[in-house]
């Protein structure tokens, strides 16, 4: 940490900013074989306190789902600086045990930690390292805060026969290159697509406006194979291409057929009712009675015999399980992508899962 950034009394472009994010830096990479599709995220997040007001973004806690869905959390650490009476810059890591993994339900996690003797003019740093298996999406760079942002940059990495596509949301300059980072000896590359921004105002939550994440300011991304045709064709092909690909997923289309032991007698008994209309009723008020929702959107679905078992799980596990068992009835049924409200409106001409967030 530079003591000029510790000597700071106020945002350059923001005077009134209770904090300022001088730093908020992410990589996103993949690692592949023939049995699963790893997405690394790495964070580090470095945040100046200006006021009494923003104290409040010492206190850290990031959501995440437990490692059961494929999410683990490593690499988590923290530290603080402050001057001492005499100007010097004093730095205090955060102890391994003022990190707590909090559970929220069964499925759904959070680290929460507080940094110690923070005070007006101390400067925040932390990070974290997020790994998903069986995920490789890219979600939209948000970097827009409540805060001002000095300085944000984000790195995607992919391999050689991977195109990374973007759409930019924003007022401001964004600045992106693309460079090739690393030759295998089997004449394979990678390739880093960087974006960059700097002097981010922090967003203003407003009445009456649609979701935030349709207003905040964002890169959205999409890949494709590079060198292939499908750049180069419309979207009805690219949609139809990702519905292929989703159909006979594991985690998705998979799932609409899969056996589920125990499911015989709810199965039997709505096959009795004589109207369509009985049948679906039946199985959604069973569904409506003895299943619980944990809270967290999903379009992957991980284990439905799970989901059956326990009665409960997260929205495309419920969803595609209903799914599963109307089209055992002989009910005619197909899964659609959604967003939500909160996550913001999806864009037919911008051909990305990243998009969606449940089914």
């Amino acid at each position: 940490i530079s003591l000029p950034d510790m000597q700071m009394k106020e945002c350059a472009f923001e005077k009134s900013a209770p904090a300022l994010v001088l730093l908020d830096a992410t990589e996103v990479s993949f690692e592949m074989d023939v049995h699963s599709v790893k997405t690394i995220t790495e964070r580090r997040v470095r945040i100046k306190i200006l006021s009494d007001k923003g104290l409040e973004y010492a206190e850290i806690k990031i959501p995440y789902l437990s490692r059961k869905k494929g999410i683990k959390m490593k690499d988590i650490s923290g530290i603080s600086y402050t001057l001492d009476s005499s100007g010097n810059i004093v730095s205090q890591k955060i102890d391994r045990k003022q990190i707590f993994r909090n559970k929220v339900d069964e499925d759904l996690r959070k680290l929460s930690f507080t940094f110690p003797g923070i005070k007006v003019g101390s400067v925040i740093e932390y990070r974290y390292t997020k790994i998903e298996t069986n995920s490789m999406e890219l979600n939209p760079w948000i970097f827009q805060d409540q805060i001002p942002v000095r300085i944000a940059v984000h790195k995607i990495t992919v391999p050689s026969y991977i195109a990374v596509d973007y759409r930019l949301r924003t007022s401001i300059t964004v600045a992106n290159k693309d460079t090739v980072v690393g030759k295998h000896h089997n004449n394979t590359y990678e390739r880093r697509v960087e974006f960059s921004a700097k002097d981010i105002a922090s967003f203003k939550v407003e009445p009456y406006k649609s979701s935030l994440q349709d207003n905040i300011q964002r890169v959205e991304f999409s890949m494709v194979p590079e060198g292939s045709i499908i750049r180069r064709m419309g979207t009805d092909f690219k949609w139809g291409m990702i519905n292929k690909i989703m159909y006979y997923s594991s985690f998705y289309g998979n799932q609409f057929t899969k056996p589920i032991i125990g499911t015989g007698g709810l199965i039997d008994s709505a096959k009795k009712m004589s109207s369509k209309d009985d049948k679906i009723g039946f199985l959604y008020q069973y569904f409506h009675k003895h299943f619980r929702w944990d809270g967290t959107r999903s379009f992957y679905a991980d284990d439905l015999q799970t989901c059956w078992d326990k009665k409960s799980g997260n929205s495309a596990e419920l969803n595609l399980l209903l799914l599963n068992l109307l089209q055992k009835c002989g009910i005619k049924s197909r899964a659609i992508l959604v967003s939500t409200r909160e996550n913001g409106k999806p864009d037919q001409e911008f051909v990305s899962l990243g998009q969606f967030n449940g089914v």
